[in-house]
């Protein structure tokens, strides 16, 4: 009875683990340190009353919280057209595709456009 007793504890210590490993799994990480910041470390937490792993974790949580968030491909793309909306054509071609050339060295670009308007005098 004693012995049955035992293995369901222990089933239900299994559960618990597995559960709690599913839910917070932390992986070894090796990371060296110089002697300096290993001794601040070790000092930290000390004052704290935790383990040095712990006040490690909390130095790169708060670092990686504190670093900005590299956008993504999409994320660029959205930016960029919302820049766009401001800036919306005001010619009255509406296919640019086709017509870039009269607006980069044609009668309408800013660079090239004298020489067309003066041959038409």
């Amino acid at each position: 009875m004693f012995r049955q007793t035992l293995q369901n504890q222990t089933d239900i210590d299994k559960r618990i683990r597995i559960l709690y490993t599913d839910n917070y799994m932390m992986q070894p990480v090796v990371v060296r340190l110089p002697d300096e910041e290993r001794r601040l470390l070790k000092i930290e937490a000390q004052t704290q009353g935790v383990p040095v792993s712990e006040v490690a974790r909390k130095a790169i949580k708060n670092y990686l919280k504190k670093k900005p968030r590299q956008l993504s491909g999409a994320e660029v793309l959205i930016k960029w057209a919302t820049r766009a909306e401001k800036y919306k054509s005001r010619s009255k071609d509406k296919n640019l595709s086709t017509t870039y050339k009269k607006y980069l060295y044609g009668p309408l670009s800013p660079k090239f456009g004298y020489l067309w308007r003066d041959k038409k005098k």
